[in-house]
């Protein structure tokens, strides 16, 4: 594949005693080395579900607690640029739905396509910059903008399942499924908005556990988790 865009869950940075756990990270960092030198171009979403979920402070306004959840993009998209340049040597850049001085540029086509001729991997900050839209929304948006091959939703488990995998020992997984019923089996494989923009634009999604040889693996075209597609 030529470009791909891979989502991931804040809530995977999370440590024991620390938001952000320096392992989880490196290990995320290392995942992404291995996918960055297939050739394959490389954006990454990530959430903040590891420092605080946007609408879910009930003491927050919701528009201000999805902006501190907009933030939270930020300080993973930093703390993961970081691990990627200065200990991996991986040319990657921030880009933000919003930009802040000193730290990263707002996104536009121009910088995108900079960011690409310049081979590095794009982290994308922000989610999509405003209230009552999930990074899973932000995800299938920027993979739209970036015209990628596939959205690739890296999660703990290895697919979707007709139930809760943690909780079921009978749950069955798919090797494949409809946006449409994914929506109507109410499936957790992204929120409602997300998976009706995937659908409107016929954009695929693969869901998978994030490890090097599952993403390398659905680079390279392998039929590896679950499809969800038209």
């Amino acid at each position: 594949m030529k470009r791909v865009l891979i989502k991931v869950s804040g809530e995977m940075l999370l440590g024991k005693d620390s938001a952000i756990d320096k392992n989880a990270l490196t290990e995320m960092a290392h995942i992404l080395q291995k996918a960055y030198h297939t050739g394959t171009q490389i954006a990454v979403v990530i959430g903040a579900g590891n420092i605080i979920r946007g609408g879910s402070t009930d003491f927050l306004l919701r528009t201000k607690a999805d902006q501190a959840g907009m933030l939270g993009t930020a300080i993973n998209a930093i703390a993961l640029q970081d691990i990627l340049q200065r200990e991996l040597s991986v040319s990657s850049v921030v880009l933000g739905a919003f930009p802040i001085s000193g730290m990263f540029q707002q996104q536009s086509p121009k910088n995108i396509s900079n960011a690409f001729k310049d081979h590095s991997i794009i982290i994308f900050a922000g989610g999509t910059g405003a209230p009552f839209f999930s990074t899973d929304t932000a995800g299938v948006l920027k993979a739209l903008e970036i015209k990628a091959d596939i959205l690739i939703k890296a999660t703990k488990v290895d697919g979707v399942y007709d139930k809760d995998p943690v909780l079921y020992s009978d749950a069955v997984k798919y090797d494949r499924i409809s946006y449409q019923d994914a929506i109507s089996q109410q499936l957790k494989v992204m929120d409602l908005t997300a998976l009706s923009l995937a659908m409107e634009n016929r954009l695929p999604i693969r869901v998978t556990k994030l490890s090097s040889e599952n993403i390398i693996g659905i680079i390279n075209g392998k039929e590896i988790g679950t499809l969800v597609c038209g």
